[in-house]
């Protein structure tokens, strides 16, 4: 576990540097950096899943396939979440009730759609490889995006700090 929480930790360093120290910058990512570091997690992400999952040749036959799949589900609703930043990014200095409204049911509606996804995909895995292991798999995704939101949070400034500011 220790060696996983390291791999996050590099990966997670990259992506602030790459990204921004606010939501403006952040806004302005071009696709190709969003699509690097989009290559480059997935790269090492299913080497952090294959670490830690440690699936023998029968579980990995049948697990990566549906993994793939999932993957290309995931990657959707993470495009959606940058658009929802981005949007944040450019509107945050001017932020209305509305807009503030929109946005954050947006977040809801994503992260809605984002356990709609997870709960298919764990019935797919747990019938490839086991409940046991579908729920391992689970508790990894789990702990990598909150470790993802918690370092991409950092970089968002909140509206109340903004209001204090003007």
């Amino acid at each position: 576990m220790k060696k996983l929480i390291l791999i996050v930790q590099a990966f997670l360093i990259g992506v602030c540097l790459i990204s921004s120290a606010s939501a403006q910058t952040l806004a302005q990512v071009n696709r190709d950096e969003v699509q690097l570091i989009r290559s480059i997690w997935g790269l090492e992400k299913k080497d952090i899943v294959s670490k830690y999952m440690k699936f023998n040749d029968s579980e990995a036959a049948k697990f990566w396939p549906i993994y793939e799949e999932y993957t290309a589900g995931r990657r959707k609703l993470g495009d959606d979440r940058v658009n929802i930043i981005g949007e944040y990014g450019r509107t945050y200095q001017n932020m209305t009730d509305a807009k503030a409204d929109e946005l954050a049911n947006r977040v809801f509606s994503n992260n809605i759609a984002l356990d709609k996804l997870q709960k298919k995909y764990y019935g797919k895995f747990k019938k490839a490889v086991s409940p046991l292991r579908a729920s391992q798999f689970l508790q990894l995704e789990s702990y990598l995006d909150t470790a993802i939101k918690a370092e991409l949070q950092k970089e968002i400034p909140l509206l109340g700090e903004l209001r204090q500011q003007r």
